[in-house]
């Protein structure tokens, strides 16, 4: 049932809809005339396409580095849509002045200009659709050309700046340099290290020419005391006196005389001599020189050991001040080392400052001119009238059934009346 009342009231719109046919096919007949004069008497548009390539830098170029600078090409798209070259290009080209009179604002308003980044490119497309085909691409290929020019002045540009800043550090640590130089000679000057490990040198042959007599001192009195121990024990064992006992009856003579003078020649007769050593007094002459160079070594050994104690103390200052000299020698050395690789380095980042600066900027080229196109993209005739056509049937159609649902509704409320009135009628 339900399906039988949606079949009846689609008929009667379709009936409504045929009945004002004529209608509906004049005003769509007219519609479609009305676009056509319009679409004839419409400015025509022309359109221009030109390309801009953004390269990528030549120099030391890898897969990240090239991602990095792919993601970064939509921020070329101002170098391009912006007002301050677009506002140049509306001077130079003379769109200021009539018939055209554009500013910047009506240029945006009227969206001339479109930039675009063709997907998976590394391409500027720059559309420029105007009323004059020839202007069309001179404005197209005068944005195009600029925006290259720009940014090849603004990498001159931030090679330029980047040049000023390393010729300033490259001048910093240049000074710095002839500063820690000039501290280093005057150290080196001051410390005169060379004289005092010279002086050094002297003092430990000096030493080691004392050390050697000590050491000689100190075994010639060794061998002096030995001597003299020696010497004493031998002049201990000898007598310092020698006495001889001689008997006098032992000669026959003699005890011929003593009988004579004695009568008998009992009892002895003995005479006593003494003598002094002589070998005593020689041992003891050696023994008295062996004592006197064992002192004299002994004196001798003091003396170096002095000598010695004299020479360590020099050394050892010397040394503790050629310590410090070093020291001071050392640390100009490294302050020196650090300031020459500065500037060195310094000077490298001068002399490649327009490499690296062009290893990270990116080229902008324009791939092809733009030409002027013969036929406009705009008005498109055929497309306004169908859509004129379209459009007006469609409203027209929807009007006939506007109507057809009034006429149905106002009948449907008369009859409504008329039926209340009869009702009424026959209940009196």
């Amino acid at each position: 049932m339900m399906d039988h009342d949606a079949d009846y009231n689609f008929s009667r719109r379709i009936e409504a809809v045929h009945r004002h046919r004529k209608w509906i096919v004049a005003g769509t007949l007219l519609s479609c005339l009305t676009a056509l004069v319009v679409s004839l008497f419409m400015a025509k548009i022309y359109q221009a396409t030109t390309y801009i390539l953004v390269s990528e830098s030549k120099i030391e170029a890898s897969s990240q580095n090239s991602m990095w600078q792919y993601s970064l090409i939509r921020t070329y798209v101002p170098f391009v849509d912006s007002d301050a070259l677009i506002g140049q290009a509306i001077r130079d080209l003379h769109l200021d002045q009539p018939p055209y009179d554009l500013t910047v604002d009506s240029f945006r308003r009227h969206r001339y200009l479109d930039v675009d980044i063709p997907k998976g490119t590394r391409l500027l497309e720059i559309d420029v659709e105007f009323p004059d085909a020839r202007m069309a691409a001179n404005l197209a290929n005068y944005l195009a050309q600029n925006a290259a020019d720009f940014n090849n002045q603004l990498t001159l540009k931030e090679t330029q700046t980047t040049q000023a800043f390393l010729k300033q550090r490259m001048d910093q640590a240049a000074r710095h340099l002839a500063e820690v130089e000039a501290e280093r000679l005057t150290v080196k000057e001051g410390a005169e290290i060379e004289d005092k490990e010279k002086e050094v040198s002297i003092l430990l042959e000096e030493k080691a020419q004392v050390s050697d007599q000590l050491e000689q001192f100190k075994m010639a009195e060794a061998q002096r005391e030995a001597e003299a121990k020696s010497l004493g024990e031998q002049l201990a064992k000898e007598p310092e006196i020698f006495s001889l006992k001689k008997s006098v009856t032992s000669d026959p003579f003699v005890q011929h005389a003593v009988e004579q003078t004695r009568g008998n020649t009992n009892g002895s007769l003995a005479v006593t001599e003494e003598s002094i050593n002589t070998v005593h007094e020689h041992i003891q002459q050696q023994y008295a020189d062996a004592m006197s160079m064992a002192r004299s070594g002994e004196a001798g050994a003091r003396a170096s050991e002095v000598a010695l104690a004299g020479f360590d103390s020099k050394i050892g200052r010397l040394l503790k001040q050629n310590t410090v000299r070093q020291s001071a020698i050392e640390r100009v050395d490294r302050e020196y080392a650090i300031a020459k690789d500065d500037f060195e380095s310094a000077n490298r980042s001068y002399q490649n400052a327009s490499v690296a600066v062009t290893e990270q900027s990116q080229d902008l080229k324009q791939l092809a001119p733009a030409i002027p196109q013969e036929r406009p993209v705009s008005p498109n005739i055929i497309l306004n009238v169908v859509l004129a056509g379209v459009l007006s049937c469609a409203l027209l159609s929807m009007g006939a059934l506007t109507w057809e649902s009034f006429r149905a509704m106002k009948w449907r409320r008369a009859n409504s009346i008329e039926q209340a009135e009869e009702l009424l009628a026959s209940n009196r």
